[in-house]
């Protein structure tokens, strides 16, 4: 038999929110209770591994933050930091529970991007290739090869070890260095001449430009749902509290 310190909870009035006591227990560790067999259960699906090896894992955790709480004492910084950690936990489990029956009709996704088609505005971006060199006469052979063909370009940096950066710019927030050049050409696939920039010399390559407008329902209906979604919380906290404080007395 090994005595066993557990941590256990209880709920007390609002201002202490979870109170987290270390009590003792003389109940036989190799007991399977359903508690133990649920975390068993979550180690298995978090990680995918065989219920010999969680059970192994479990046993060594537990055996050791015994170890700990034998041999240290569990300060009230560190109390307060579980305390925390559970209410954090134990209140989005309520929210999630309480938003599975939410649902988002296509109407309703449809409806919020027309009332808020503001929101879904882009301005015109650039997509570029910031292809980096240490010297003027690497950057101008690069810039000879592929000034007027560019169906190779991304394989010749890949396999020439060549430092590139992918960006994308609204193209007002372009460098004017490297716009002045980008005015001139409204087609895509321009790449900009060698250009001194700090201690290097780039080579920019515009793939392509996508010009201002509003951006498609289809492409935005998942963002949509979330910025929904995250409403919703924001209003299923507030009526949750509001009939906590009613229901317990805690008029706050």
């Amino acid at each position: 038999m090994l005595k066993l310190f557990l941590i256990s909870l209880s709920l007390v009035n609002l201002s202490f929110g979870v109170d987290l006591n270390i009590t003792t227990s003389d109940r036989d560790y190799a007991t399977t209770s359903e508690i133990y067999q649920l975390k068993k259960n979550l180690l298995i699906r978090k990680i995918k591994i065989d219920d010999k090896e969680a059970s192994r894992i479990l046993e060594e955790n537990m055996i050791l933050s015994n170890l700990y709480l034998i041999e240290n004492k569990l300060s009230k910084e560190m109390k307060n930091n579980f305390k925390i950690l559970i209410e954090d936990k134990l209140a989005k489990m309520l929210i999630d529970e309480k938003e599975k029956n939410l649902h988002l009709s296509e109407d309703v996704l449809l409806s919020f991007y027309k009332d808020k088609k503001k929101l879904f505005f882009s301005k015109e971006i650039a997509f570029l290739s910031v292809y980096q060199f240490n010297d003027f006469d690497s950057a101008l052979k690069f810039y000879q090869k592929f000034n007027n063909n560019t169906k190779d370009i991304s394989i010749y940096a890949k396999d020439s070890n060549i430092t590139k950066i992918n960006q994308e710019l609204e193209f007002s927030a372009i460098h004017p260095q490297i716009k002045g050049y980008l005015k001139k050409k409204t087609e895509m696939n321009y790449v900009v001449p060698p250009q001194k920039w700090a201690e290097h010399f780039i080579v920019v390559y515009l793939e392509k430009i996508k010009k201002e407008g509003y951006r498609p329902y289809e492409e935005i209906k998942e963002e949509i749902k979330k910025i929904l979604i995250e409403e919703n919380r924001g209003k299923t906290k507030k009526e949750l509290v509001s009939y906590y404080r009613k229901r317990y007395g805690n008029s706050k």
